[in-house]
């Protein structure tokens, strides 16, 4: 099997459960009591990157969302009372535990916006959920990263537990804003604002469509893009379909060049392949008919890539 600089794309959708949290939460407030098996309140610092480093590892990262002129982090902390639930609520999807028909263990915490799920706990996944187990009665914390729209106020989004039903739901404010925060420190590295409300305007491209037995030039709306010089995992939400991811790369090494974009979604892994031929050659592309969230996974050496999404 090639690799994309032969004209070949490998797109995988295999889900990656993906939170993140401090060992130790910033919320002091006692949720206040609902109609609802458990009581629930969150905090929501928004930011636009998120660093630290990686578990057993003295290796940093630094992680943007998927969108970063449209989207941004929420690091929600999340204070929660068990009040009837027979099952201990808690911070991730126990695998012991049935869940709920329609719920996936991704969603078992998630953002509600009018209604619908916009994001379940979200990327990246190199940070990890402090252990939040909660029996009737008692009381407990935790944090949860999610990708959000950048001018979206979290007063009028709802967090939503779905571990059992029936579902439990609480009301977000907002903390603060700041341009970099350290997960590892809990503490904020940049006081820079990030902007509220930001520019959208989203140009129109050419873009190949690739199929398995044709392939055609057509224009769209370039949604997000992204380039770089070396491996990187992208985060991404679509919220419609279809869309088509395009790639390419040029190369800077004379001994060796690798490029592999694989986008990742869902427990079970299925396969797209697409091989671009003639006036195609070089750029990589995908249809792809399905929404929810993505993780692009980028691997290279020994050259210059881009990536770019289009919608209609």
């Amino acid at each position: 099997m090639s690799v994309i600089r032969f004209g070949l794309a490998l797109f995988s959708f295999i889900f990656i459960l993906a939170a993140c949290s401090a060992t130790n939460s910033t919320v002091s407030t006692i949720p206040p009591d609902s109609q609802y098996p458990a009581d629930i309140i969150g905090t929501v610092l928004i930011t636009n990157n998120i660093t630290g480093t990686y578990p057993n590892s003295t290796n940093t990262f630094n992680v943007a969302p998927g969108d970063p002129a449209n989207r941004v982090w929420w690091i929600v902390d999340v204070a929660v009372k068990n009040k009837s639930y027979n099952s201990s609520v808690s911070s991730k999807y126990n695998y012991g535990q049935p869940l709920p028909k329609g719920v996936g263990s991704n969603v078992i915490w998630s953002i509600i916006v009018d209604g619908k799920i916009w994001s379940g706990v979200d990327l990246p996944s190199q940070c990890i959920p402090p252990s939040m187990n909660l029996s009737q009665g008692q009381i407990g914390t935790t944090r949860f990263v999610f990708e959000a729209m950048r001018n979206q106020d979290p007063k009028d989004v709802q967090i939503r537990y779905a571990g059992e039903a029936p579902f439990s739901f609480g009301n977000l404010t907002e903390s603060r804003r700041v341009a970099v925060y350290d997960w590892n420190a809990n503490k904020v590295i940049s006081t820079k604002l990030a902007p509220k409300t930001q520019s959208s305007v989203q140009p129109v491209e050419a873009y190949i469509m690739q199929t398995m037995v044709s392939s055609r030039v057509g224009n769209l709306k370039t949604v997000a893009s992204w380039n770089g010089s070396s491996s990187k995992e992208i985060t991404f939400r679509a919220t419609t379909t279809p869309w088509v991811i395009n790639a390419g790369y040029t190369p800077t090494s004379s001994i060796s060049t690798k490029f592999v974009v694989t986008v990742w979604k869902g427990d079970m892994g299925t396969f797209t392949h697409t091989q671009p031929y003639g006036q195609f050659a070089g750029v990589s592309s995908s249809i792809i008919e399905d929404t929810g969230n993505y993780v692009i996974k980028v691997e290279s050496s020994g050259c210059n890539w881009w990536v770019k999404v289009g919608t209609e």
